[in-house]
């Protein structure tokens, strides 16, 4: 198993980054099995189940009415943050420049103290 996660063996799987690629730009250095395809976004007419909570719906029908504005999950994945607070900048940097609302796991982010901001809904795990 450890001889399959050593770096010289992953760098040879393929990686999809889902990252907004007018932020981070593929990097020229990258193998060409790694693909940088930005966001992925439900076709309009999709139909989506959500059972996620009340709170939860009716803040995401609030901004989507106000601002129809496309919705970024930020979670944890496989990785981890040691600057949570740097890490929930970024998100909000983001969200700022992309004019995107975000749903967060708020074992993923830190707002040092301050409340979040209007475009930003914090969740907790399930």
């Amino acid at each position: 198993f450890f001889r399959f996660t050593h770096h010289k063996y992953l760098v040879n799987f393929p990686i999809f980054d889902t990252s907004e690629t007018n932020l981070w730009p593929r990097p020229n250095d990258w193998p060409s099995h790694w693909y940088a395809t930005g966001f992925f976004e439900m076709p309009k007419d999709s139909k989506q189940e959500f059972d996620g909570g009340n709170e939860l719906q009716l803040w995401i029908d609030e901004r989507k009415e106000k601002f129809n504005r496309p919705l970024l999950f930020f979670g944890q994945g496989s990785f981890t943050s040691l600057d949570r607070v740097a890490m929930t900048q970024i998100l909000i940097d983001t969200c700022e420049r992309l004019q995107m609302d975000a749903v967060a796991l708020a074992t993923t982010i830190d707002f040092d103290g301050r409340p979040p901001p209007p475009f930003i809904k914090v969740v907790k795990e399930a």
